[in-house]
Protein backbone atom coordinates (compact mmCIF):
# COMPACT_ATOMS: atom_id res chain seq x y z
CA UNK A 1 0.00 0.00 0.00
CA UNK A 2 2.98 2.32 0.18
CA UNK A 3 3.05 3.11 -3.78
CA UNK A 4 -0.51 4.37 -4.11
CA UNK A 5 0.52 6.25 -0.40
CA UNK A 6 3.32 7.85 -2.01
CA UNK A 7 1.12 9.33 -5.16
CA UNK A 8 -1.36 10.82 -2.77
CA UNK A 9 1.69 12.30 -0.75
CA UNK A 10 2.92 14.34 -3.64
CA UNK A 11 -0.27 15.24 -4.71
CA UNK A 12 -0.85 16.50 -0.84
CA UNK A 13 2.97 18.06 -0.59
CA UNK A 14 2.18 19.73 -3.71
CA UNK A 15 -1.12 21.49 -2.83
CA UNK A 16 0.23 22.84 0.35
CA UNK A 17 3.64 24.04 -1.09
CA UNK A 18 1.13 25.92 -3.79
CA UNK A 19 -1.20 27.30 -0.70
CA UNK A 20 0.15 27.10 2.49
CA UNK A 21 -1.89 24.44 3.91
CA UNK A 22 -3.95 21.10 2.38
CA UNK A 23 -1.67 18.45 3.32
CA UNK A 24 -3.04 16.55 5.96
CA UNK A 25 -6.75 17.13 4.46
CA UNK A 26 -5.48 15.74 1.36
CA UNK A 27 -3.60 12.45 2.75
CA UNK A 28 -6.57 11.80 5.41
CA UNK A 29 -9.24 11.57 2.87
CA UNK A 30 -7.55 10.00 0.42
CA UNK A 31 -4.55 7.47 1.81
CA UNK A 32 -7.24 6.45 4.95
CA UNK A 33 -8.03 4.51 1.64
CA UNK A 34 -5.06 2.61 1.63
CA UNK A 35 -3.91 2.79 5.69
CA UNK A 36 -5.37 3.22 9.49
CA UNK A 37 -5.68 6.62 10.25
CA UNK A 38 -3.53 4.93 13.11
CA UNK A 39 -0.43 4.71 11.24
CA UNK A 40 -1.13 7.18 8.79
CA UNK A 41 -0.64 10.15 10.68
CA UNK A 42 1.93 8.97 12.43
CA UNK A 43 3.54 8.02 9.41
CA UNK A 44 2.89 11.27 7.67
CA UNK A 45 3.05 14.27 10.42
CA UNK A 46 7.02 14.05 10.80
CA UNK A 47 7.39 14.30 6.61
CA UNK A 48 5.04 17.14 6.98
CA UNK A 49 6.59 19.05 9.65
CA UNK A 50 9.62 18.94 7.58
CA UNK A 51 8.19 20.72 5.12
CA UNK A 52 6.64 23.29 7.31
CA UNK A 53 9.84 23.73 8.71
CA UNK A 54 11.54 24.66 5.76
CA UNK A 55 9.22 27.14 4.81
CA UNK A 56 9.19 28.79 7.80
CA UNK A 57 13.00 29.26 7.63
CA UNK A 58 13.34 29.66 3.99
CA UNK A 59 10.00 32.43 4.26
CA UNK A 60 10.68 33.99 7.34
CA UNK A 61 10.71 37.72 6.33
CA UNK A 62 7.22 37.51 4.84
CA UNK A 63 6.05 35.68 7.67
CA UNK A 64 3.17 38.31 9.77
CA UNK A 65 4.78 37.56 13.55
CA UNK A 66 3.11 40.13 15.09
CA UNK A 67 -0.54 39.00 13.60
CA UNK A 68 0.84 35.12 14.80
CA UNK A 69 2.00 36.26 18.72
CA UNK A 70 -1.35 38.52 19.46
CA UNK A 71 -4.51 36.57 18.27
CA UNK A 72 -3.11 33.29 16.45
CA UNK A 73 -1.48 30.77 18.23
CA UNK A 74 -2.87 31.07 21.58
CA UNK A 75 -6.30 30.04 21.08
CA UNK A 76 -4.52 27.06 18.48
CA UNK A 77 -2.45 25.60 21.13
CA UNK A 78 -5.28 25.96 23.71
CA UNK A 79 -7.57 23.68 21.21
CA UNK A 80 -5.06 21.74 19.95
CA UNK A 81 -4.17 20.52 23.12
CA UNK A 82 -7.86 20.22 24.64
CA UNK A 83 -8.48 18.14 21.56
CA UNK A 84 -5.27 15.82 21.87
CA UNK A 85 -6.27 15.33 25.21
CA UNK A 86 -10.11 15.64 26.22
CA UNK A 87 -11.70 14.38 22.90
CA UNK A 88 -9.77 11.72 21.67
CA UNK A 89 -12.05 9.26 22.63
CA UNK A 90 -14.92 10.77 20.71
CA UNK A 91 -16.74 9.02 17.58
CA UNK A 92 -14.86 10.37 14.94
CA UNK A 93 -17.84 10.18 11.93
CA UNK A 94 -20.19 13.03 13.31
CA UNK A 95 -17.21 15.55 14.14
CA UNK A 96 -15.64 15.07 10.49
CA UNK A 97 -19.30 15.48 9.07
CA UNK A 98 -20.02 18.37 11.11
CA UNK A 99 -16.76 19.67 10.07
CA UNK A 100 -16.85 19.22 6.47
CA UNK A 101 -20.49 21.27 6.59
CA UNK A 102 -18.51 23.88 8.20
CA UNK A 103 -15.95 23.86 5.70
CA UNK A 104 -18.60 23.95 2.85
CA UNK A 105 -20.39 26.82 4.24
CA UNK A 106 -17.69 29.20 5.17
CA UNK A 107 -15.67 28.67 1.50
CA UNK A 108 -19.49 28.51 -0.42
CA UNK A 109 -19.36 32.39 1.57
CA UNK A 110 -16.06 33.37 0.73
CA UNK A 111 -16.27 31.95 -2.97
CA UNK A 112 -19.28 34.10 -3.33
CA UNK A 113 -17.95 37.36 -2.20
CA UNK A 114 -14.67 36.93 -4.20
CA UNK A 115 -17.05 36.41 -7.74
CA UNK A 116 -18.80 39.95 -6.80
CA UNK A 117 -15.74 41.39 -6.25
CA UNK A 118 -15.25 41.43 -2.37
CA UNK A 119 -11.95 40.50 -1.80
CA UNK A 120 -12.15 40.98 2.00
CA UNK A 121 -9.17 43.22 2.25
CA UNK A 122 -9.13 44.95 5.50
CA UNK A 123 -11.83 42.78 6.93
CA UNK A 124 -10.60 40.27 9.50
CA UNK A 125 -13.30 38.37 11.85
CA UNK A 126 -14.63 40.08 14.43
CA UNK A 127 -12.23 39.10 17.35
CA UNK A 128 -14.79 36.75 19.39
CA UNK A 129 -15.47 35.09 15.76
CA UNK A 130 -11.76 34.47 15.37
CA UNK A 131 -10.85 33.54 18.55
CA UNK A 132 -13.77 30.73 18.35
CA UNK A 133 -12.99 29.73 15.29
CA UNK A 134 -9.32 28.90 15.32
CA UNK A 135 -10.10 27.66 18.96
CA UNK A 136 -11.99 24.94 17.10
CA UNK A 137 -9.89 24.57 14.90
CA UNK A 138 -7.49 23.48 17.13
CA UNK A 139 -10.02 21.19 18.72
CA UNK A 140 -9.61 19.37 15.06
CA UNK A 141 -6.25 19.01 14.70
CA UNK A 142 -6.06 17.99 18.38
CA UNK A 143 -8.27 15.30 16.97
CA UNK A 144 -7.44 14.51 13.44
CA UNK A 145 -4.26 16.40 12.65
CA UNK A 146 -6.66 18.25 9.98
CA UNK A 147 -7.96 21.33 11.29
CA UNK A 148 -6.10 23.36 8.62
CA UNK A 149 -9.36 24.57 6.76
CA UNK A 150 -10.46 27.07 9.67
CA UNK A 151 -7.19 28.20 10.71
CA UNK A 152 -6.63 29.16 6.48
CA UNK A 153 -10.32 30.37 6.63
CA UNK A 154 -9.32 32.78 9.51
CA UNK A 155 -6.09 33.96 8.42
CA UNK A 156 -7.16 34.47 4.53
CA UNK A 157 -9.73 36.89 5.68
CA UNK A 158 -6.57 39.33 7.60
CA UNK A 159 -3.58 38.50 5.25
CA UNK A 160 -3.91 38.91 1.24
CA UNK A 161 -0.39 38.58 0.47
CA UNK A 162 0.04 34.83 -0.99
CA UNK A 163 3.32 34.72 0.38
CA UNK A 164 2.69 35.87 3.75
CA UNK A 165 -0.09 34.23 3.59
CA UNK A 166 1.88 30.98 3.09
CA UNK A 167 4.97 31.46 5.28
CA UNK A 168 2.53 32.32 8.23
CA UNK A 169 0.70 29.47 7.67
CA UNK A 170 4.27 27.63 7.54
CA UNK A 171 4.93 28.81 11.17
CA UNK A 172 1.70 27.15 12.93
CA UNK A 173 1.91 24.19 11.12
CA UNK A 174 5.45 23.89 12.63
CA UNK A 175 4.14 24.03 16.10
CA UNK A 176 1.01 22.13 16.18
CA UNK A 177 2.75 19.17 13.87
CA UNK A 178 5.21 19.45 16.66
CA UNK A 179 3.01 19.15 19.02
CA UNK A 180 1.73 16.32 17.32
CA UNK A 181 4.31 14.55 17.14
CA UNK A 182 5.28 14.91 20.57
CA UNK A 183 2.15 12.91 20.95
CA UNK A 184 3.16 10.47 18.74
CA UNK A 185 6.41 9.89 20.54
CA UNK A 186 5.08 9.78 23.77
CA UNK A 187 2.41 7.00 22.57
CA UNK A 188 5.36 5.09 21.17
CA UNK A 189 3.11 5.56 17.40
CA UNK A 190 5.79 6.39 15.92
CA UNK A 191 7.95 3.12 15.13
CA UNK A 192 9.82 1.03 12.56
CA UNK A 193 6.42 0.43 10.00
CA UNK A 194 5.69 4.40 10.59
CA UNK A 195 9.68 5.41 10.56
CA UNK A 196 10.09 3.14 6.86
CA UNK A 197 6.84 5.29 5.76
CA UNK A 198 8.10 8.12 6.30
CA UNK A 199 11.26 7.65 4.81
CA UNK A 200 9.92 6.25 1.98
CA UNK A 201 7.88 10.20 1.83
CA UNK A 202 10.64 12.20 1.75
CA UNK A 203 10.84 11.35 -2.26
CA UNK A 204 7.16 12.23 -2.59
CA UNK A 205 7.97 15.60 -0.61
CA UNK A 206 10.53 16.40 -3.12
CA UNK A 207 8.46 15.69 -5.61
CA UNK A 208 5.58 17.93 -4.56
CA UNK A 209 7.91 20.63 -3.80
CA UNK A 210 9.50 21.03 -6.52
CA UNK A 211 6.05 21.63 -8.95
CA UNK A 212 4.60 23.36 -6.15
CA UNK A 213 7.24 26.11 -5.75
CA UNK A 214 7.14 27.02 -9.36
CA UNK A 215 3.12 26.97 -9.39
CA UNK A 216 2.74 29.27 -6.23
CA UNK A 217 5.22 31.59 -7.67
CA UNK A 218 3.24 31.87 -11.18
CA UNK A 219 -0.10 32.37 -9.53
CA UNK A 220 -2.46 35.33 -9.84
CA UNK A 221 -3.32 36.51 -6.77
CA UNK A 222 -7.08 36.80 -6.84
CA UNK A 223 -6.78 33.34 -8.99
CA UNK A 224 -4.73 32.03 -6.10
CA UNK A 225 -7.31 33.69 -3.74
CA UNK A 226 -10.42 31.81 -5.74
CA UNK A 227 -8.59 28.54 -5.98
CA UNK A 228 -7.80 28.68 -2.04
CA UNK A 229 -11.63 28.42 -1.53
CA UNK A 230 -12.38 26.48 -4.22
CA UNK A 231 -10.09 23.78 -2.54
CA UNK A 232 -11.55 24.07 0.82
CA UNK A 233 -15.28 24.09 -0.86
CA UNK A 234 -13.47 20.12 -2.10
CA UNK A 235 -12.17 18.90 1.08
CA UNK A 236 -15.54 19.69 3.13
CA UNK A 237 -17.58 17.85 0.45
CA UNK A 238 -14.97 14.79 0.62
CA UNK A 239 -15.05 14.91 4.02
CA UNK A 240 -18.83 15.28 4.69
CA UNK A 241 -19.64 12.69 1.73
CA UNK A 242 -16.83 10.09 3.13
CA UNK A 243 -17.77 9.98 6.22
CA UNK A 244 -21.99 9.89 5.35
CA UNK A 245 -21.27 7.67 3.07
CA UNK A 246 -18.92 5.26 5.39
Amino acid sequence: MWLPLFAVAALAFMVEAIVGFGATVVVVSLGSLFLPLDVLLPTFVPVNLALSAWHTWHHRAEVEWGLLRGSLLPPLVVGTLIGMFALAGLPPRGLLVAFGLLIITLSTRELWRSLRGEHGAGQPLAPLISTSVLLAGGLIHGVFGTGGPLIVFTLARTVHDKSAFRATLAVIWTLLNSILLGRYLFAESVNAETLSGSALLVGALFVGVLIGERIHDRADPLMFRRGLFSMLFVVGLALTLRNLLA
